[in-house]
């Protein structure tokens, strides 16, 4: 007695396709896909938003700006840039040509990785502006204590670098 399969067989493995098929995304509800374009079109404006307050904020610090419009847009970037910082946690991977969908893996690879200099990014080092006592104002203090932000621009060359090599 023969059977013959129309459907192929595919065998995963923690969210990793031994057939080095496409994971259907809808089976991983809460795994972003890197390659769509809602995800392409956020990163885009998180970019945006990396660039602005790598502006941003070296201006308040060296021209003494006290403009509350400048420190409204630097706490909004902020905070965007805090939940561009959790989604990271769901953003799946290509792994050798397949998409890894796994959130455990997922989230071990961003630990490991650009997490740590998220989190230096993100450290309210502004706060000890109140603490603090200098010869300074306690807006130039604020705005040197908020230099850590400018790391930010590291994640801006991982990006080009990513579209160079999507260029190629």
């Amino acid at each position: 007695m023969s059977a013959t399969w129309d459907k192929q067989v595919q065998i995963t493995f923690r969210g990793v396709s031994l057939a080095n098929e496409e994971i259907n995304i809808k089976k991983f509800p809460s795994v972003i896909n890197p390659q769509s374009s809602l995800f392409r079109y956020w990163e885009t404006v998180s970019c945006i938003l990396i660039f602005s307050t790598c502006l941003i904020v070296p201006y308040q610090a060296s021209f003494d700006s006290q403009s509350s419009t400048l420190w409204a847009l630097a706490y909004i970037f902020d905070a965007l840039y805090l939940v561009d910082v959790s989604l990271k946690f769901l953003v799946g991977y290509y792994s050798k040509g397949t998409l890894i969908a796994d959130l455990s893996l997922i989230r071990r690879r961003y630990l490991r990785g650009m997490f740590i200099l998220d989190t230096l990014t993100l450290l309210p080092l502004d706060l000890l502006a109140f603490g603090v006592s200098t010869h300074l104002r306690w807006h130039q203090t604020l705005t040197l204590l908020r230099l850590n932000r400018i790391l930010r621009v590291l994640r801006l060359l991982s990006y080009f670098g990513r579209l160079h090599t999507f260029c190629l």
